[in-house]
């Protein structure tokens, strides 16, 4: 019996895989050219502009140092990335319920909602959720040493996971303040990840760039950006988020007085909170990775009638039906790759491009490099005062061969694909000739 079990779970594996791989996958173009200037050279931060910790971008770059530049290594990075969500989801709820069949069901869940909410892509939203499920398994299992660990991994892929640490590190000190040495491992844990990573940017002179990237300029700057911040679901998605956060509304207003004096719903609703919290700046269902996760596993650690909760993907399944997409990947399709192969042929080997409005990828497909300090063109991070100076500075050190420029699109100045850095095609225009158009919309200019 418990063989056919685990056959099950094999099962379920197999169709969130099968599920990944007929929905589109979303290939961030940050996901390619951010490894691949790793890859050649540039020191994170100081020499490119990364808005989150480096874990993921740098395991990538291995990756694609090893097997190339290929969909097919990021999207089974990705898949595995996932499929290793699913065993700890599986894991927790059957270390918590003490019984297989629940735990089969939550992941059966977990499984349907996962990918249908925007979760078929690799960005650190859904590289962190196996490092927080881990680390809430391990300290379930008061493991504090590795919670420590893998909790620093989580840090070390998006900034968030410190609200994680600071939720768990509460619980610790609410109910293990007695046991010293259990608090001492998880914070020893954290350090053993942390602090070499700390070092590691003292030694490449980037402390500082990490810092004002990462932290000061996200908290100061860009939230005053128009539009950067966006927290109005449509419609659609707050019929989604009133079916998903409905049940557990009810499940907790029934036992509330036994659930707030019970320590592990206490640590489970705090990561679950957490994950919400990690949504801002911006709404949008890949950012509800995580709290997707504790989600699934709160319903089947309050209630008994498992089966109940089935209702809760059909309804978000009909809800999302519309909206899936299948087809090439995002942002890595065919089209992508001839652009480009043709701005590979309109520029030299070994001497620099630069791209304005055209995703970052294009690099890697390229095969060529933009000047040092590099940044995507995100009005939030080009309006910063001095950034754009500094790399009118680097064109006058080092001015690149040729410049491949999109049309705007129509909309206010701020929109990604309207917005338009004033110095830099300022200088541009001085200093360069339109030549010809590459494809439509995309304009070639040549150094005067």
């Amino acid at each position: 019996m418990i063989q056919k079990k685990y056959l099950i779970l094999a099962g379920f594996l197999f169709l969130h895989l099968l599920i990944l791989s007929r929905l589109q996958f979303t290939a961030w173009p940050e996901m390619v050219s951010f490894p691949y200037l790793i890859n050649h050279g540039f020191v994170t931060y100081r020499d490119m502009v990364h808005a989150y910790p480096p874990l993921l971008i740098s395991t990538l770059s291995v990756l694609y140092k090893i097997f190339g530049y290929k969909i097919l290594v990021l999207k089974i990075f990705g898949w595995v990335t996932i499929l290793v969500s699913d065993l700890l989801v599986f894991l927790i709820l059957k270390k918590m319920l003490k019984k297989i069949e629940p735990a089969l069901y939550g992941l059966f869940i977990f499984v349907i909602l996962q990918p249908i909410l925007e979760g078929n892509m690799v960005w650190p939203d859904l590289f962190i959720v196996p490092f927080l499920l881990l680390t809430f398994l391990l300290l379930f299992k008061r493991k504090y040493l590795f919670a420590g660990i893998a909790i620093g991994l989580a840090i070390l892929t998006k900034q968030t996971g410190v609200l994680f640490l600071v939720i768990s590190g509460i619980w610790l000190l609410a109910y293990e303040r007695k046991n010293f040495k259990s608090l001492l491992n998880y914070v020893l844990g954290v350090l053993v990840i942390v602090l070499p990573f700390l070092i590691f940017l003292l030694k490449q002179n980037a402390m500082s760039d990490f810092i004002n990237w990462t932290i000061i300029y996200p908290s100061k700057y860009w939230t005053k950006f128009p539009r950067y911040v966006q927290l109005s679901p449509t419609l659609r998605e707050n019929l989604i988020l009133l079916v998903l956060l409905t049940p557990l509304g009810l499940l907790i207003f029934r036992a509330t007085k036994k659930l707030f004096v019970d320590k592990t719903f206490l640590l489970l609703f705090g990561f679950f909170i957490c994950g919400i919290v990690g949504i801002y700046p911006r709404f949008s269902f890949f950012h509800f990775q995580s709290a997707l996760a504790f989600l699934v596993i709160l319903y089947f650690y309050i209630s008994n009638k498992w089966k109940v909760l089935f209702i809760i993907p059909v309804i978000v399944l009909l809800l999302c039906f519309k909206s899936l997409q299948i087809g090439e990947a995002r942002f890595w399709t065919n089209e992508d790759i001839k652009l480009g192969q043709i701005i590979q042929k309109e520029s030299l080997a070994g001497e620099p491009i630069y791209l304005l409005g055209l995703n970052s990828n294009l690099y890697a497909f390229a095969d060529r490099l933009p000047n040092k300090p590099w940044l995507d063109n995100f009005g939030w991070y080009l309006e910063i005062a001095g950034v754009q100076q500094q790399v009118v500075n680097s064109f006058t050190n080092n001015p690149p061969s040729v410049i491949f420029w999109r049309t705007p699109d129509s909309g206010s100045w701020c929109d990604i694909g309207t917005y338009q850095p004033k110095m830099i095609t300022d200088y541009i225009m001085k200093n360069y000739t339109r030549t010809k158009e590459i494809q439509k919309g995309i304009w070639e200019w040549k150094r005067n």
